[in-house]
Formats: structure tokens, C-alpha cells, sequence
């Protein structure tokens, strides 16, 4: 994983116009879908407890998620716009840039995924769609997060948060575009490599793949168009960020991401009871209790948790959706 990152970097401006492209290029997908007041994420009751108590939030490695196919998605996108792109006429270094591009995708196996780290949000309240996926059957929880203020902590975070796109012909036009960039652009940077010429393309190419793969946690099936996500996309800064959390199937590699505000240190009462310092407190407006037999003492359980660690007017819903588990 961590030899995705660049060992050998490219110059200064050349990795800046690189990475300006790429960040053009998602802003413009941001412009199209208006950030949602409210960004709910469904877990479990674990889930809810490590959040609040923690005071912080979860990102997951793209390997790692739920739909074991979604980097695999983006990823044969880009095969496809480079199959497309070789039947056009091309010069000589745009072809061997192909060739340099090309080969480093066909490694698609999870091992071979970059190092990005995500957070799943929904723009959908109480989703029916949502709570089976994620709420664990019954005794879940849906937490609602005020977007801006997430949004407003992107550059501390080194993250960035975006819209996933479902539609095909959008990924697919994304995708070319941002081909159609790089084989315009190489070329001019090359004449200023003779002498290095292969060297320097294997490390521009890596730097390209770097940033734009930053791009890939965006682009998923249409199939799950229903669950009307949110990403949060967070760009691994050093291997010693990457926590390991153990479970049946293995280790799962996550990052922890510090997205509220720290508590006031006058509550030295509760820090005493509670045998360690207050946690930082997360922009948190909303929690909802899952479908299922104990829906409302479930919430009054949440209630309690929130009111413990200072979350004051947090709205309080249960879900009545009828849902039989079992």
C-alpha cells in the first residue's frame, strides 16, 4: 500500500499543475451537487459509542469497504479511456506514457490499491435502504453530522469531501478528460527531460496516478444510486497514521480523523469520573434510532450517552419504519 506513494517525486510546479488539475476537476463535480445541510451516517450501537467517545470519526481503506468492487470500478474506467485513447492518432511520448499508465492499472488487485481512507456518508434521513445496509438489523443508530462544519475542517484533515457519481456517462467523461489532460501535457513537460527521458516519465506517471486516484472513491455502480452518498476522502500524510482494527475476516487498516472542537478542561469533575481527558466534541444535530422492538429505549440509551459527554440540543428521533428482523 505505501509503495503507492511517491518515492521519487517530480518537480515542484510539475506535481502542482498535476495536482491542480485533478482538484479543478472534483470542485467541478462539488459545483454540480450543493452541500446537504445534514450528513447521516448509519452504524451500530459500537459504532455510535466509539464516535462520541472518541470524539472522532473513521475513515476506512478503499480495500476495505463494504462493496469490494468499488476500487475496481474506477479502475476499469481508466482502462477503458486508455484503450480509447490508443485508437486515436498519437505522438511517440504520448503512446509511452500510455504504455507507463497502463501497467500499473492492470495491477488490480486489493493489495495493488492506493492509500486512500473513506468515510460514508447519506443525504438520506431514516432510509429504509440505509438501516439494512448498515444499522446491523435492529439497535442501530443514524447520526447526523452539521456538513458544513465536517466540510469546513478539510484542509486541517487533509481531506476532501464529495458527492458520489453513479451515472456512467459522467465517470466515463471524467475519466477522459482528465486522459485527454495528461497526454496533452506530458509531452511538453518531457522536452524538458531528454536526458532522463524514461526515468522521469515513470516518476511522472506515478505522480499522476498518485493524485488522480484520489478521484476513484468518488466513482461508483449505479447500483447503488439509492443510498445518495457522501464521501469523505482522506489522503494518507504518513504510514504511521494507519491504525489496524482486527476482525473475522483480518485486519482492516483505518485512519482516525480529529473533526471536532476541543471541550472546555472546567469540567474537571467529568474528566475525574470518567478517567480521562473530554473528548472532542463533533458537530453532531441529529441521532436517530434504528428500526426494530426497542427503538425508543434504544434512543433514551443514546440520549444519555450525548448528555454524559456535554452534546446538547441534539434533535432526538426513532425510526418507525417497520422493519422485522428474524
Amino acid at each position: 500500500m505505501f509503495d503507492f506513494l511517491p518515492q521519487q517525486p517530480v518537480a515542484a510546479d510539475e506535481a502542482s499543475a498535476i495536482s491542480e488539475k485533478v482538484w479543478k476537476s472534483i470542485k467541478a463535480i462539488l459545483q454540480k451537487t450543493p452541500l446537504p445541510k445534514t450528513f447521516y451516517h448509519y452504524t451500530d450501537a459500537a459504532g455510535l459509542k466509539g464516535i462520541v467517545e472518541s470524539g472522532s470519526l473513521r475513515a476506512t481503506h478503499i480495500a476495505f469497504m463494504n462493496d469490494a468492487s468499488e476500487y475496481l470500478h474506477a479502475i476499469s474506467l481508466l482502462t477503458d479511456s486508455i484503450r480509447a485513447a490508443r485508437t486515436r492518432p498519437l505522438s511517440v511520448l504520448q503512446i509511452k506514457l500510455l504504455d507507463e499508465i497502463e501497467e500499473p492499472v492492470a495491477l488490480t488487485l486489493p493489495q495493488n490499491s492506493a492509500p486512500y481512507f473513506v468515510t460514508c456518508f447519506s443525504s438520506a434521513e431514516n432510509s429504509l435502504n440505509q438501516w439494512r445496509a448498515y444499522g446491523r438489523g435492529e439497535g442501530g443508530f443514524c447520526i447526523g453530522f452539521d456538513a458544513a462544519q465536517l466540510n469546513a475542517r478539510s484542509n486541517d484533515g487533509y481531506f476532501f469531501i464529495s458527492p458520489a457519481i453513479y451515472d456512467p456517462n459522467e465517470q466515463a467523461q471524467w475519466v477522459s478528460e482528465f486522459l485527454d489532460w495528461a497526454l496533452a501535457e506530458y509531452p511538453k513537460i518531457a522536452t524538458n527531460h531528454i536526458e532522463d527521458e524514461e526515468d522521469h516519465r515513470k516518476r511522472w506517471a506515478h505522480t499522476l496516478l498518485w493524485l488522480a486516484t484520489a478521484a476513484a472513491p468518488i466513482m461508483k455502480n449505479p447500483s447503488f444510486a439509492e443510498e445518495q452518498e457522501w464521501r469523505l476522502i482522506h489522503i494518507l500524510q504518513s504510514k504511521w497514521d494507519v491504525r489496524f482494527l482486527p476482525k473475522l475476516t483480518g485486519l482492516v487498516p483505518y485512519v482516525e480523523l480529529k473533526l471536532g472542537a476541543p471541550q472546555s478542561t472546567s469540567s474537571s469533575d467529568q474528566e475525574h469520573r470518567l478517567g480521562k481527558p473530554l473528548p472532542d466534541k463533533i458537530p453532531i444535530t441529529v441521532l436517530w434510532s434504528g428500526p426494530g422492538r426497542a427503538t425508543d429505549v434504544s434512543l433514551l440509551a443514546g440520549r444519555t450517552l450525548l448528555e454524559q459527554l456535554n452534546y446538547d440540543g441534539v434533535r432526538l428521533e426513532s425510526s418507525k419504519i417497520p422493519f422485522r428482523v428474524g
